[in-house]
């Protein structure tokens, strides 16, 4: 159930209760757990750079606010960068559009939605 916080009173409130109480100022809602977050694929056409390999070459998650959280997977990078050291991270994204700006690479590296 989504809540929201009275500005009036700090108390939380549904929002449907909210909603039937005109006199309710809603300060801050949170939505229902797993409601908004939806899962992604990056899968590159291209490997511009020579890292990460092609296909899904990363997993994702756009959160309730926007937010990206992108996790490279360890089996695309490829065995020269390996032996460096390189390892698989976790990247936080401001939006989906900063992960197609950063790695989208001019349309040879896509964003393959998992939930619509």
């Amino acid at each position: 159930m989504s809540t929201a916080r009275d500005a009036s009173t700090g108390e939380f409130v549904t929002l449907e209760f909210a909603a039937a109480h005109p006199d309710t100022t809603v300060v801050e809602s949170t939505p229902e757990p797993g409601a908004f977050h939806r899962r992604f694929l990056l899968v590159r056409e291209v490997d511009v750079t020579g890292i990460s390999g092609l296909g899904a070459v990363a997993e994702g998650i756009e959160f309730s606010d926007g937010q990206v959280a992108l996790r490279w997977l360890a089996p695309y990078i490829a065995d020269t960068h390996k032996e460096r050291g390189v390892r698989p991270t976790t990247v936080i994204h401001e939006s989906v559009q900063s992960v197609e700006a950063l790695h989208g690479h001019n349309g040879a590296t896509r964003i393959e939605w998992i939930d619509s």
